[in-house]
């Protein structure tokens, strides 16, 4: 299922165990954006998808900044997507996010194949980090682009902590619980297609 805009500036994707199957958790975060919402596209694919055949298709998006869904189910086929990303060496910025990450971001991998990683409920947070995102234009290298990230982030009430480990990798975000009733609903969110 995918979902994308002309001038498809922020990406979110996942691997989904099903192509059935919807990310609720990608809609979440989509519906978050507010004004952004609409420059934001959905890519989902099944386990099924190789990493090749996903990167290109996000390449062919061209979003300056990709949300990666990473579940129990899809570690490695997130693992194999990353890796190839990382080895293309695009002008893309990499946000991880899923349940998977609360204990996995002691593999250090993880930190360097991306620019940020979001703990916890981060609906909130990666709304914000997008927005930090977008302000500067794409000709701003990604180490500067991370660094005003952070610097804006340090500040937010939706995060509890940034942490800084080895230049170059990640930076480390734990967001603070949200209370549901502060998120905005999903109901528009989902096509016709996701709803069949």
């Amino acid at each position: 299922m995918e979902t994308l805009p002309g001038g498809c500036e922020l990406l979110l994707c996942t691997f989904n165990a099903r192509y059935a199957h919807a990310s609720l958790g990608l809609r979440r975060l989509r519906a978050q954006l507010g004004p952004l919402r609409e420059r934001c596209g959905l890519l989902e694919f099944d386990l099924e998808t190789r990493a090749i055949d996903a990167a290109a298709r996000i390449i062919e998006a061209q979003p300056r900044l990709l949300g990666l869904g990473v579940y129990i189910w899809n570690v490695e086929q997130s693992r194999d997507l990353l890796r190839l990303l990382y080895a293309l060496e695009l002008p893309l910025l990499i946000c991880l996010g899923g349940p998977e990450l609360g204990h996995e971001t002691d593999d250090g991998e993880w930190l360097a194949l991306s620019d940020f990683i979001i703990r916890g409920e981060g609906e909130l947070v990666f709304a914000e980090l997008a927005r930090a995102c977008l302000a500067l234009p794409r000709s701003v290298p990604n180490e500067i682009v991370r660094e005003y990230v952070v610097g804006r982030l340090s500040k937010s009430e939706h995060v509890r902590k940034v942490h800084d480990f080895r230049a170059g990798d990640a930076k480390l975000i734990d967001a603070e619980l949200v209370p549901v009733e502060q998120l905005s609903p999903v109901d528009g969110e989902y096509s016709e297609e996701d709803l069949a």
